[in-house]
């Protein structure tokens, strides 16, 4: 009987010299992801918050950087996602045989419908909080304005001589009522 010959072990035989190797650069992905997240916030906050609130309101500043940085994480994920996927399928072209391969593209494709839902979610709930801010917005009146709680007119004291330069109106309908008025007038 001959002795068993010990099999060594070489690394360097499962690294297949004719394959490509791939680098996803993270950083640009890090990097891109809080663009993308910033502008996304900003140009919601545009729209929705007033910058005096936002000066005045340190604490909701804050609590939007928090927004920012979540938003950052679900795009950074995303965006990774879609890079691991893309490989993938490179991978299967490359080893149509592999099933390991589609049990993780079917995986991959299921976070990345997961991660764009919470995405949304979180755009929705940045939205949301954003026009809540309007309701705690101080709409300030001049001192010597007062508002007549039936019409919603701004009274200054002359009543004859109000116009919708000095009128403040609550819906469309006084608002039309207005103008016709002053349509007619003219």
């Amino acid at each position: 009987m001959s002795k068993p010959k010990d099999i060594e072990f070489d690394p360097s035989e499962l690294i297949d010299n004719e394959e490509e190797i791939i680098n996803i650069d993270t950083d640009r992905i890090d990097n891109d992801s809080l663009q993308e997240a910033i502008d996304l916030v900003e140009n919601l906050k545009d729209i929705y918050a007033d910058p005096d609130f936002m000066n005045k309101n340190p604490k909701f500043a804050t609590r939007l950087k928090t927004e920012v940085e979540s938003l950052r994480i679900l795009l950074k994920m995303r965006k990774s996602d879609e890079a691991a996927h893309d490989i993938l399928l490179g991978a299967i072209g490359r080893n149509s045989s592999n099933a390991s391969l589609y049990r993780s593209l079917s995986d991959i494709q299921k976070t990345i419908l997961s991660t764009t839902a919470d995405l949304s979610a979180k755009i929705k709930d940045i939205n949301a909080m954003l026009k809540n801010i309007q309701l705690e917005i101080n709409f300030k009146q001049e001192p010597e304005e007062t508002v007549d709680p039936e019409t919603g007119e701004v009274i200054d004291g002359d009543t004859s001589s109000q116009n919708s330069e000095n009128s403040t109106f609550r819906g469309t309908k006084e608002f039309i009522k207005q103008m016709r008025q002053e349509l007619d007038e003219t």
